[in-house]
């Protein structure tokens, strides 16, 4: 027996994000889209659609609180998925059209606040907005027992290439609504985003204060506040305090855990998923906030947020910890869906993409990077992976790439790392040598790691107590008066035999080179952490 299930997607979310240049801009770019599905769900609620036939977002009460909880995530993701009784095609397509002019007339309200001598004809926003805004649909019939979340995904991905185009664009209503480029020349960018604050899209919730409105007053913060540039009474002076990281984070192994539910509770499972990715939403958004981070969105099992390489509230905290954190919300959040592989049972896992840049590094370029960082992530064969960019001020990039990483102890090693020396007494410069040294005899820690027997590093441990004579005891565990810098060293030269075991079992083409070239971008990252504020 075959039922009928209606697919809906929406966009085009990449294209709009790449407009802005504020967080608070970036932020509203996604939102817009938030704020239209839920409209949208809305409208097909009261006209045909009872709770029970939505799939994805799923809709009950637990839902319902979570939205009205956590108002500011962008909880609605760009696609509806819901079951009909009959194809009943005029009244998705009527619903759909009063979602596009409910948006397009608040955007045209927005609008007409100006003061400026430009005014805008209401029949000319409509129609840029409703055709500005993408929202396809497709019906389909689906077999009892099979999923139709995969039968209706390769139709809406072909949809949502299906790119829109404004005809002759005189002017950007969206642009126009999120940022304010009269403002670029001022000293900082307190107006930039002033619409988006009295907008339309801060009306869902009188009890939330919107999260990119300063502690203190209703400005909305920039990138500047965001890494605690300005912050004079900041407990850190370190030069990380002018570094922001965009973060991107996506579920692994989505489509074989759709594959292997229950045929006979599909339904069921799908709405109970989508139920779970609410509950990952808020309590992701929680923990950005508690770091000092913005969540730009948090929807299905998607995450995209800014912050502080930092938390400048604690400074034994870095972003790499926060990643951990969330790994494991996330973890919880699903622990109930898994799939078999090769007769052994699989969680989810999860992936992100981080870019770390210079506060003056232009957003939408970092959003690009992000994006290309987390395909890197998802491309590896294991995924459940962290791939890093980070680009000083002075231009020297560095790529970091932790596969696997919940199981990896080459991550757990780098936090330790992290937290141990990012706020020490151990000097900066020390910090580089070792990476210095590293590069200058690399021929010889390469045949000192070829050498290696068994997994026996003696002869790689004699080469670094030479190398590094002014500090005795690095590897002798009786040693009892071994320095910081000692124990520094050790932990560094682990990593290093980690990283050589894991390309060698890998078959990794010159793994003794590769292992080391990975070791230096480590104790780049380290030495990054560690550094001084230049005044």
């Amino acid at each position: 027996m075959n039922r009928k299930y209606v697919g809906i997607t929406i966009g085009p979310i990449v294209k709009t994000l790449m407009l802005t240049t504020t967080p608070a801009g970036l932020w509203g770019a996604s939102y817009i889209f938030s704020y239209f599905t839920k409209k949208l769900v809305e409208a097909l609620s009261t006209e045909f659609v009872s709770d029970e036939h939505f799939l994805v977002p799923a809709q009950n009460d637990e839902v319902r609180e979570i939205v009205e909880k956590c108002p500011w995530a962008g909880l609605y993701h760009d696609r509806i998925i819901f079951e009909v009784s009959d194809e009943n095609e005029n009244k998705i397509r009527t619903c759909i059209e009063k979602a596009k002019k409910d948006l397009s007339e608040a955007f045209y309200n927005e609008l007409i606040k100006e003061t400026c001598s430009e005014k805008y004809e209401e029949e000319q926003v409509r129609t840029y907005i409703e055709n500005y805004i993408q929202a396809y649909a497709v019906i389909m019939d689906v077999e009892e027992g099979e999923n139709p979340i995969i039968k209706l995904g390769l139709p809406l991905d072909v949809l949502e290439l299906q790119q829109s185009y404004i005809p002759k664009e005189k002017n950007n209503f969206i642009l126009k609504f999120l940022e304010n480029r009269g403002s670029l020349q001022g000293v900082k960018d307190l107006n930039k985003n002033f619409k988006i604050k009295n907008s339309f899209l801060l009306k869902n919730s009188f009890e939330n204060r919107w999260h990119f409105f300063d502690n203190n007053s209703d400005n909305i913060v920039t990138i500047d506040d965001i890494v605690g540039a300005n912050q004079t009474q900041s407990k850190t002076n370190a030069q990380r305090k002018k570094y922001y990281a965009l973060v991107k984070v996506d579920g692994d192994n989505l489509g074989r855990v759709l594959k292997q539910m229950q045929k006979d509770m599909i339904n069921t499972r799908i709405r109970d998923f989508s139920t779970k990715c609410f509950e990952y939403a808020k309590e992701a958004f929680k923990e950005v906030e508690l770091f000092g981070g913005k969540m730009i969105y948090a929807g299905g099992d998607d995450l995209l947020f800014i912050s502080p390489v930092i938390n400048l509230n604690n400074e034994k905290e870095s972003i790499f910890d926060l990643l951990s954190r969330l790994e494991k919300i996330f973890s919880k959040c699903f622990e109930d869906f898994s799939f078999k592989l090769n007769d052994e049972e699989k969680k989810m896992g999860f992936s992100a993409g981080v870019m770390i840049c210079y506060y003056k590094y232009p957003l939408c370029e970092a959003l690009t990077g992000v994006l290309d960082q987390l395909n890197k992530s998802k491309n590896f064969k294991l995924k459940n992976s962290v791939s890093i960019h980070f680009e000083k001020h002075s231009g020297k990039q560095r790529g970091l790439q932790f596969k696997d990483f919940t199981n990896n102890c080459i991550f757990t090693s780098v936090l330790d790392l992290l937290s141990q020396y990012s706020k020490s007494d151990i000097q900066e410069d020390f910090l580089r040598s070792v990476g210095r040294k590293l590069e200058f005899y690399q021929t010889i820690f390469i045949e000192a790691l070829n050498r290696n027997n068994d997994n026996d590093f003696d002869y790689l441990h004699r080469v670094v107590d030479n190398l590094f004579e002014e500090y005795p005891g690095i590897f002798d565990d009786e040693y009892v008066n071994a320095s910081k810098e000692a124990e520094y060293i050790r932990k560094v030269i682990f990593i290093l035999e980690q990283l050589f075991r894991i390309n060698t079992q890998n078959k990794i083409e010159d793994s003794s080179t590769k292992s080391i070239e990975e070791l230096e971008t480590i104790i780049a990252l380290l030495s990054f952490y560690n550094e001084k504020e230049v005044e």
